[in-house]
């Protein structure tokens, strides 16, 4: 997640590309919220790239291009999930939209699986001053925590990992 956050050019109140599988689908394709808190997705901007690596700007080399990366925790698998929505208008995108993993076709391949066990994730936005916000416009930092639970032999292990990620394409 910090490697993603670093490289996003913002945190997104919803998606801004369409995603036929958002939670309000099929009558609203933008319906990923991201919100501070616990259990909220996380919505990111990361730039578009082409196969050589390289940005895709636009045409007067003004803007870039960006895909949706989407942060969710599956509660009933207690999975935490990478999301891809790929900006279809991006010349020479290499991004691939994924799916949900019950839902995953040659065409569109399985959302990727970042971490089980997951019982929480926490996220909170952060100013250039350091202050926290509830919304994402101007986040200049994410923090998140990821708290996992797992039962072996009867015994539950707990552990939780907090990480503060800076947006560095702002």
């Amino acid at each position: 997640m910090a490697r993603q956050i670093r490289l996003s050019k913002s945190v997104l109140a919803s998606n801004v590309l369409a995603d036929a599988n958002s939670p309000g689908a099929p009558s609203n394709q933008y319906s990923w919220s991201s919100t501070a808190g616990s259990g909220n997705p996380l919505v990111l901007a990361v730039p578009s790239r082409a196969s050589d690596g390289s940005v895709i700007f636009d045409a007067t080399h003004t803007s870039i291009y960006t895909d949706n990366v989407v942060f969710y925790l599956d509660s009933s698998t207690h999975r935490l999930y990478k999301r891809t929505i790929k900006n279809i208008s991006a010349p020479g995108d290499v991004a691939v939209t994924t799916c949900p993993p019950a839902s995953a076709t040659a065409g569109c391949p399985a959302d990727a699986d970042v971490v089980d066990d997951v019982a929480n994730l926490t996220t909170n936005y952060l100013k250039a001053d350091g202050t926290t916000t509830s919304t994402p416009s101007n986040t200049e930092a994410v923090k998140y925590t990821v708290t996992e639970t797992r039962t072996v032999e009867g015994r539950t292990y707990t552990g939780t990992y907090t990480t503060l990620a800076t947006l560095r394409n702002r």
